[in-house]
C-alpha cells in the first residue's frame, strides 16, 4: 500500500510540474565585447541546451510547461545594446519599429554577474546612465505554429538594482504590427515577474533610468500548454487525488 501511495504522489507531482515549469536563461561571460550576442535553444522536449556566438554565454535550465515540445523545435534570441534609448519617445507618435531601428547601437559586454554595455576600463558590462539599454529580439520561426502562439516571456532578473534608488523601463515591441504590446517605467525590483505573449521577431527593450549601474542577469520564458491540455492535467490530478484518498481510508 505504501508503494502505491508513493507512486501516486510521484505521478501527481509530475503532472503538476508540467503546469508550473519554465526555462530560465542565465547570462554569463563572453569575450571580447561585441555588437550583439545570439543563441539558439534546442532539445526543447527535454533538458534545453543552447549554442551561440560564444560558448555557453546564455545557459538555460528547466523545461517548458507544454509537454508536447518536438525534439526538432528551436527558438533563438539576439541581444544588442543602444545608448540613446528614450522611453517617452518610443511611446510617442510615429512608428515604434522605425524608432527602434534609428537607435545608436554600441558594443555589449557580458560577465558572470550579468550583461550591459561595454566598459573597456573595468571590463564590466553595465547599464550605467539613463538611455543605456539592451534590446532582445526573439526568433520563434523554429517552433510549431501552436507553440509560437503559446510562447510567453515570464520574467527578468537583474544585478545591482536597489529598490527606491535605481529604476528601469521595459517595452515589448510587436515586429509585425508595429505596436507596443507591453511596457512599464519606473520599475525598481531586481526580480520582475511577467506574463507577456511574444511573437516571432518581437523585441524586448530594457532601459536604465538612473545614474547608477545595473546588469541584466537572466530571463525566463515558457511555452504554455493548450487550454484543453491544462484541463486534462487538472482532471488527471483530481482523479489521482481521489484514488489516493480512497487508498488511505
Amino acid at each position: 500500500m505504501k508503494k502505491v501511495r508513493i507512486g501516486l504522489a510521484m505521478a501527481l507531482t509530475a503532472l503538476l510540474a508540467q503546469v508550473e515549469a519554465d526555462v530560465l536563461v542565465d547570462m554569463q561571460e563572453f569575450l571580447p565585447a561585441s555588437s550583439s550576442q545570439s543563441a539558439t535553444f534546442s532539445s526543447l522536449d527535454a533538458t534545453v541546451v543552447s549554442s551561440g556566438t560564444s560558448i555557453s554565454n546564455m545557459v538555460p535550465s528547466g523545461s517548458f510547461s507544454a509537454s508536447d515540445m518536438g525534439s526538432a523545435e528551436t527558438f533563438g534570441v539576439t541581444v544588442s545594446g543602444a545608448d540613446d534609448w528614450n522611453y517617452a519617445t518610443a511611446t510617442g507618435p510615429g512608428s515604434v519599429n522605425a524608432y527602434l531601428s534609428s537607435l545608436t547601437y554600441v558594443d555589449i559586454y557580458g560577465s558572470n554577474n550579468g550583461w550591459g554595455l561595454s566598459a573597456s576600463a573595468t571590463k564590466e558590462g553595465f547599464l550605467a546612465t539613463p538611455g543605456e539599454a539592451l534590446v532582445m529580439t526573439f526568433d520563434l520561426s523554429g517552433l510549431t505554429a501552436e507553440h509560437q502562439s503559446n510562447f510567453r516571456f515570464k520574467g527578468l532578473g537583474f544585478g545591482r538594482v536597489k529598490a527606491g534608488i535605481d529604476s528601469y523601463n521595459y517595452m515589448v515591441i510587436d515586429a509585425s504590427g508595429d505596436v507596443i504590446t507591453a511596457s512599464a517605467s519606473g520599475v525598481d525590483i531586481d526580480i520582475l515577474s511577467l506574463d507577456i505573449a511574444l511573437n516571432d521577431g518581437d523585441s524586448l527593450v530594457i532601459g536604465n533610468e538612473t545614474f547608477d549601474t545595473m546588469r541584466l542577469a537572466d530571463f525566463t520564458v515558457d511555452v504554455i500548454p493548450e487550454p484543453a491540455t491544462l484541463g486534462l492535467v487538472g482532471m488527471a490530478g483530481a482523479v489521482l487525488l481521489g484514488i489516493r484518498r480512497r487508498l488511505m481510508l
